[in-house]
């Protein structure tokens, strides 16, 4: 059985670490709590901690038979690991595997996000976008897993949060001045994607992930990344090892195959490709590859004869926001909300509050 949250919170609960190795944790004056965060007993101040069978936890090599522990500081200071973090910590035996969750409050945790995302150094209203979509996009996370036990996964697989030495004034003051602030669709939040750079236009959610629910806005034509040279990038892989990676992904290449790539006729971004004879998805064909290595589905491909060599632009699925090119419009005077507006056409902003994860949105102009 997961761990229940506090009976409520405004607070978001992050998945910061997981593993099946010790984990350690250091505050000066450690608390150990109840589940609805009432202090027990002083303890700590540095404390170890792995996972025991599936259910309980070894606490500085003594045994507790608990699946989960709550702790507070002082000072909502922590030490995890090599990281530092604010608010409160959840630890707790997954499974045999050990997940160390943050709970802190929403605006807190932007203040990490906004630097660690898109750069303290981005222009002020580019900033400022970048807050109000992270704001989003965690607003809609906590409404749709408020009944599990996080509501953000591994910062890999959501949001980039590097706890509080990400922490910039910059990326601080953006924050605050778009306290509250949200994007929503028919009155309600949705998943507010951004990537790194779009290679000029961004696509449709519906390409990248075919099975999505949620209406997110449709791609478009991206003047701010090309105008501020977009990202290219090379990628080689020998063809043996290409074809084990499509194979293993249930494609069955045979050893000499021909390659055809499709493209959209607008934008010529690659919609498909057809490799030995199958069809392939190219959002699936890049992450069959690596989103590290295939970056973005804006490339051509030469079939050599010991090698398969791409040469692309972009960086990032290609979804909504394309960073690159907010801070491009941004430098060209453009502001925050204008910049949102471009990117999530369809979509208005919204004030409201999370209390009960029951949003009471109040819709604002984007000219305001």
């Amino acid at each position: 059985m997961g761990l229940k949250p506090a009976r409520f919170y405004r607070e978001i609960r992050v998945l910061v670490f997981e593993s099946r190795q010790a984990v350690s944790l250091y505050s000066p004056k450690l608390y150990l709590c109840d589940a609805q965060w009432n202090n027990l007993y002083q303890v700590g101040p540095h404390l170890i901690f792995s996972p025991w069978g599936r259910r309980g936890l070894w606490v500085n090599e003594k045994m507790i038979r608990a699946d989960g522990l709550y702790f507070q500081s002082d000072q909502n200071i922590f030490r995890v690991q090599d990281k530092i973090f604010r608010g409160k910590m959840i630890i707790r035996n997954h499974q045999g595997v050990l997940q160390v969750i943050n709970q802190l409050p929403l605006e807190e945790y932007l203040k990490s996000v906004v630097a660690s995302e898109i750069g303290p150094g981005a222009p002020r209203e580019a900033l400022k976008a970048q807050a109000v979509i992270a704001r989003s996009f965690a607003v809609w996370h906590m409404r749709e897993h408020y009944d599990q036990d996080y509501d953000m996964g591994l910062p890999e697989h959501a949001q980039a949060y590097e706890g509080k030495s990400a922490e910039n004034s910059l990326s601080d003051e953006a924050v605050e001045e778009t306290k509250d602030v949200i994007l929503i669709r028919h009155g309600k939040p949705f998943p507010t994607f951004f990537h790194t750079c779009c290679g000029g236009w961004t696509v449709e959610a519906q390409e990248v992930w075919p099975n999505i629910s949620t209406e997110v806005p449709s791609g478009v034509k991206c003047s701010g990344c090309l105008e501020g040279n977009p990202i290219q990038w090379k990628y080689s892989i020998e063809l043996c090892e290409f074809r084990n990676k499509l194979n293993v992904n249930g494609y069955q290449i045979p050893p000499e195959f021909q390659m055809i790539v499709y493209r959209d006729e607008e934008t010529q971004r690659v919609k498909f490709l057809k490799v030995g004879g199958l069809l392939i998805p190219a959002a699936k064909f890049r992450n069959m590859l690596g989103p590290a290595s295939l970056k973005s589905t804006f490339f051509k491909a030469v079939l050599g004869k010991k090698y398969l060599e791409f040469k692309g632009r972009g960086w990032g699925h290609g979804v909504g926001l394309c960073q690159k090119g907010a801070i491009q419009l941004a430098k060209d005077g453009m502001s925050y909300r204008k910049i949102l507006k471009y990117y999530y056409p369809a979509s208005q902003c919204g004030k409201g509050s999370s209390k009960n994860l029951k949003l009471k949105i109040k819709k604002l102009s984007f000219y305001e």
